[in-house]
């Protein structure tokens, strides 16, 4: 299948493949030359199939033993530390009155939480403006990748 998902931005457009035997779930890239590169994104033996979730497009997979259906999932962290100032984020136009640049829009919490009185003020941002928030009020929500979320004391 060719990923159209938005959850692992890193494949859109690869075309993902399993080995039933090998445990073997890899991507395909067409480069300009018309050839093919592969790289391994996983491995989980007996993988019989795929298919699209209708809520965000991600790969489903069928586990043929298990009668699992599985999706493709980040484990760990790929990329570099987190900047480890406000100024660094460059989220702020403002820092002494923390006025956030364009695109980092303020929000509140409905049910704040006890922090000893401190003051506290939200952020959040989303990379790709046509992305949408999925709310499920007895599930988790799906928050689309490459959101940031920013949290003052």
């Amino acid at each position: 299948m060719v990923y159209r998902g938005n959850c692992l931005p890193e494949i859109f457009g690869k075309y993902i493949f399993c080995d039933y035997t090998t445990g073997l779930i890899a991507a395909l890239t067409e480069q300009p030359d018309s050839t093919w590169t592969g790289e391994r994104l996983a491995t989980d033996n007996n993988i019989c199939a795929f298919g699209y979730d209708p809520g965000n497009g991600d790969a489903l997979m069928c586990d043929l033993t298990s009668g699992q259906v599985k999706w493709l999932a980040r484990i760990g962290t790929t990329d570099a530390d987190p900047p480890a100032t406000h100024p660094a984020t460059g989220a702020f136009s403002d820092l002494a009155t923390l006025t956030p640049n364009p695109g980092i829009v303020a929000y509140e919490s409905n049910v704040p939480l006890s922090s000893d009185h401190a003051v506290k003020s939200r952020w959040f941002s989303i990379k790709n403006t046509t992305d949408l928030i999925d709310f499920h009020p007895e599930e988790s929500w799906f928050f689309p990748a490459g959101m940031v979320w920013v949290k003052h004391l």
